[in-house]
């Protein structure tokens, strides 16, 4: 979930007046440092004032005309902003709390706290796909831009029983992409890019040349899955249980970390984890 953190504007940033002394600007420095440690920062900055923008007003006819600065509104004008992105409300609204005192200590200002939206809130049409793809590259790495990445995550797993297996997994509140499941495989969705195949041990074994592990009496792969909260973690193995799996050992607890998983039908491990970057312990 990603938010932005906003503060308003005040008659000193509009006149582009800032504190004699080095104390806020050493507090923002601390406070982006830690937002950074914690993993959360997307994005930040502080704005000039209005003085020096433009506006372009969008006219009924059409036209648009551009409007100088400065603009007499103050307490509706931004003076600066802070990209995060967490699990939670909750995680959002303490990274805001903390937000030092954006006009010095001791001086009246606003902060704001607005959810931005996601790709998943607007209905799935053509546009939308074609934003999506901009989106995914957007968030790559510079040096990977132009280049061949891997965009989707697809976890083959051999199963027993496969219609035991589907029944088991929706009712976990899965879903299954009907254009790659048959008779002989099913694709289990478990996020935007994540998708296990779910084979049956015949069908799984023509992909290979070696034996197929028995994830009863070996383990061969762990796959963890993220969670938003405690109580997802909580839910989630707990309605594994009810479907027929197990409860994969005892729930770990770190403070930041807290990750507890369950076994499928045929002994495959998934675990679950919910971390609250904010309580990551100083380094």
């Amino acid at each position: 979930m990603r938010f932005m953190i906003i503060v308003k504007a005040s008659a000193d940033s509009e006149a582009g007046i800032f504190p004699e002394d080095d104390t806020l600007m050493a507090e923002m420095t601390g406070y982006h440092e830690a937002l950074q440690k914690a993993g959360v920062l997307l994005d930040g900055s502080g704005l000039k004032p209005s003085s020096q923008g433009w506006r372009i007003h969008c006219g009924t006819d059409g036209k648009r005309t551009v409007v100088d600065g400065p603009f007499a509104e103050t307490k509706e004008l931004i003076a600066g902003y802070t990209v995060i992105q967490v699990r939670s409300i909750e995680e959002a609204m303490e990274w805001a709390r903390r937000f030092p005192a954006p006009m010095g200590a001791g001086v009246e200002a606003t902060i704001e706290l607005r959810p931005l939206y996601e790709i998943d809130d607007f209905a799935q049409t053509e546009s939308i796909s074609r934003l999506r793809e901009i989106d995914h590259v957007s968030k790559w790495p510079a040096s990977l831009q132009g280049h061949t990445v891997h965009k989707q995550i697809f976890v083959n797993l051999a199963v027993s029983d496969l219609p035991r297996s589907k029944v088991f997994f929706e009712a976990l509140g899965l879903s299954f992409n009907p254009q790659f499941t048959n008779e002989q495989g099913a694709c289990l969705v478990i996020g935007e890019n994540i998708c296990a195949m779910l084979l049956t041990r015949e069908f799984f074994k023509t992909f290979i040349d070696k034996e197929i592990a028995d994830p009863r009496r070996t383990t061969e792969v762990l796959t963890c899955l993220s969670c938003d909260s405690r109580a997802e973690v909580d839910a989630v193995v707990a309605n594994a249980v009810k479907a027929g799996g197990t409860a994969h050992r005892q729930p770990q607890d770190h403070g930041f970390m807290y990750a507890h998983g369950f076994e499928d039908l045929d002994g495959h491990i998934w675990e679950l984890a919910y971390m609250d970057m904010s309580a990551m312990p100083p380094q």
